[in-house]
């Protein structure tokens, strides 16, 4: 992959952020065979955008401040104004920048194309995250942030999820709202031939089965 390739899947997927992920919470609902269900909520800012595609910042190349929170910020503000430079990144030399960045645009989306949902078994000694999202041809590492205590992305793996989680359910639906609002308003996802009134939801989601 040429530097001028990654420009343009990072000015395309960075755009698609902001239009379907960044500011938004998205709730996975999932179930094991024996339809008991689990909910797991995340979010998307800014910042998180950079974990996902790879990209280092070129020694060469000093942006407006060195703390990496606010050059992840300026990172994706420089991508979705196609501003960003060729000469300002750099590719990791174990070759995960372009393993990453080849299933970004499969992954970057309104649901994620998720269709399973797992705990990281913890295989890869230099890899951290907790929960995983994803399919066959690629999965979204979660932590949770320090800060606000809710779950963000912290990495993006060209790896089928049921190869590298310790247990992992189907996702049977998804939904979105902006981080503002108190309630999900939106249904953008769910699973082919499911009925979601078959399944017990918590009182506190009940009504997501009207959407």
């Amino acid at each position: 992959m040429y530097k001028k390739d990654a420009l343009r899947i990072l000015f395309e997927t960075s755009q698609k952020y902001k239009e379907e992920l960044c500011g938004k919470n998205l709730l996975f609902v999932s179930a094991d065979t024996h339809k008991n269900v689990d909910f797991f909520e995340v979010v998307f800012n800014e910042s998180n955008f950079l974990h996902l595609t790879g990209v280092q910042r070129s020694k060469q190349c000093e942006l407006t401040n060195n703390k990496f929170s606010n050059y992840s910020k300026e990172f994706f503000n420089k991508c979705v104004s196609k501003r960003l430079k060729e000469e300002e990144i750099e590719f990791s030399n174990d070759g995960k920048t372009v393993l990453k960045l080849s299933v970004l645009p499969l992954v970057v989306n309104k649901n994620l194309s998720a269709k399973m949902y797992g705990y990281y078994d913890g295989s890869n000694e230099i890899l951290y995250t907790e929960y995983l999202l994803g399919g066959v041809n690629a999965c979204m590492g979660f932590i949770k942030a320090k800060e606000s205590g809710a779950y963000v992305p912290n990495t993006l793996l060209k790896q089928d999820i049921r190869t590298i989680t310790s247990h992992y359910n189907k996702i049977i639906a998804v939904y979105r709202k902006d981080v503002s609002k108190s309630t999900y308003n939106e249904c953008v996802y769910i699973a082919k031939k499911e009925d979601l009134t078959k399944y017990r939801f918590s009182k506190e989601y009940e009504y997501l089965k009207e959407l």
